[in-house]
């Protein structure tokens, strides 16, 4: 039995592109405060004598614990609730903890905030993704989650460039602070101009039993994710993917300013134009470039991830091998476009693999591996293995005892300590590069089942 036509009335494009537009600027707002952090992290470092392992504690296992802990349960209930709704009460909860960041008094006060962004930020992208696609047909949803992606790049630029400038002046917790007032603006947005979409609204062939509550119990749909080696493969390709950037994405500033000594305000420039612009381009080439291959071969959905995690890999390398800020930069921003080029098309493999009711759940798993291996991880691993690479490169006694606290600026051991940090979190750095190889790996598998495992028509 087919729905009503007030059900089955596909969306009109300024309706489309506004709820788009919107949900784009919440995710914008969700990654301004995620990555905050890691532009504050050396004065962070500084204020509670910090080692690296407890920066990647930060920066990512305590906020990807907590994100993947909570990420599928809320899933669930976006399957089964008002999405825009519960999607208002999040954006509060996240802003509201980002702006507690800014009144911790201790590492471990600052650990529990941080938690606190993760829980409320672990309901955006589940909430966010079902309404997409219920607003885009098959055939479009590459390309809308490649725009609706770009605030990744757009967040990461802004916390950086403009975070700096607020941090030099009046240091890092009023820069929590107001970031997380100014996250409030999205959930009025949201609350008062989005509407909740019927589940399934731009799928063919609609149905109202396609647009009821979800039957599958959780060990069905993941049972169904193994099953799907399009969906398994894509999944594992792109956790490895998330494992290397979150770890590079984390540390990157403080290389920069460990290795050639900039202040924080050029830093954060530098940083913007690897994670903002670069990214930027290639999450957008990537989304609408594999709807338009992918339309004549679907393969491409999986060819182009692979294609370019496998070019991200050698070039990463090179560019954290250059001993100049500018080469640096300019070797990094090819393999920043290339390493995100897989994430559009992977949401695309997903939400096309499983019916309207299952897809918040679905890509909350995917968020749930990403956020537990590559955020929980990806940082903590980098950083305990810099320190221990820093520690053989130091040449002047125990590197633990001595560059906790090494003294002014100025002195020989102080620099001896930054010149031996610098080292071991370039090499760290280097090594996780080859993930990307490896992610590369998983979606040439993928590409083989994209057609198969999809429960729409790709092809146009």
């Amino acid at each position: 039995m087919n729905v009503t036509n007030s059900l089955t009335t596909k969306p009109e494009i300024s309706s489309r592109s506004w709820v788009l537009g919107v949900l784009t600027i919440v995710y914008f707002s969700n990654y301004v405060d995620r990555t905050v952090v890691y532009l504050l992290q050396e004065s962070i470092k500084a204020e509670f004598r910090l080692a690296d392992w407890q920066v990647g504690l930060l920066g990512g296992t305590a906020f990807g614990l907590m994100y993947a802990i909570c990420g599928v349960p809320i899933a669930r209930l976006a399957e089964r609730t008002n999405r825009v709704r519960l999607l208002t009460s999040v954006i509060v909860i996240w802003s509201g903890m980002t702006a507690l960041c800014g009144a911790a008094s201790s590492f471990a006060q600052l650990l529990m905030t941080r938690a606190g962004v993760a829980v409320g930020e672990s309901g955006s992208a589940p909430a966010s993704h079902s309404i997409i696609t219920d607003y885009f047909p098959p055939y479009k949803r590459a390309t809308a989650f490649s725009i609706y992606s770009l605030a990744t790049p757009a967040g990461q630029a802004f916390a950086a460039v403009i975070g700096a400038m607020i941090a030099s002046q009046w240091g890092w917790r009023l820069t929590f602070v107001i970031f997380g007032f100014a996250g409030l603006v999205g959930a009025l947005l949201v609350l008062f101009t989005v509407k909740e979409p019927p589940r399934g609204h731009s799928d063919p062939k609609v149905t109202l039993e396609d647009n009821a509550p979800p039957r599958g119990s959780l060990v069905e749909i993941f049972s169904l994710i193994v099953r799907k080696k399009a969906v398994l493969h894509s999944v594992i390709g792109s956790t490895l993917g998330v494992f290397a950037y979150y770890g590079i994405q984390a540390f990157t500033m403080s290389y920069l300013v460990r290795k050639f000594e900039v202040p924080l305000s050029s830093a954060g420039l530098s940083y913007a134009l690897v994670f903002g612009l670069a990214t930027g381009v290639g999450l957008l080439a990537g989304g609408i470039g594999t709807d338009k291959l992918g339309a004549k071969e679907p393969r491409m959905y999986g060819w182009v991830p692979a294609a370019c995690l496998a070019v991200a890999c050698p070039l990463f390398i090179t560019g954290f091998a250059q001993n100049d800020l500018y080469r640096t930069i300019l070797f990094l921003f090819v393999p920043g476009m290339m390493a995100v080029a897989y994430i559009a098309p992977t949401y695309s493999i997903l939400h096309n693999s499983f019916a309207a009711g299952n897809r918040a759940t679905v890509i909350a798993v995917l968020f749930l591996c990403h956020s537990l291996i590559g955020l929980g991880l990806g940082p903590l691993i980098l950083g305990t293995v810099s320190d221990a690479l820093a520690a053989n490169a130091f040449v002047d006694g125990d590197y633990v005892s001595l560059c906790r606290e090494p003294g002014s600026a100025i002195s020989a051991l102080y620099r001896s300590c930054q010149s031996a940090s610098a080292t071991g979190l370039q090499r760290t750095l280097m090594l996780i590069s080859f993930f990307y190889a490896w992610g590369a790996i998983h979606y040439l598998i993928a590409a083989r089942s994209v057609e198969r495992d999809s429960l729409l028509s790709l092809r146009r």
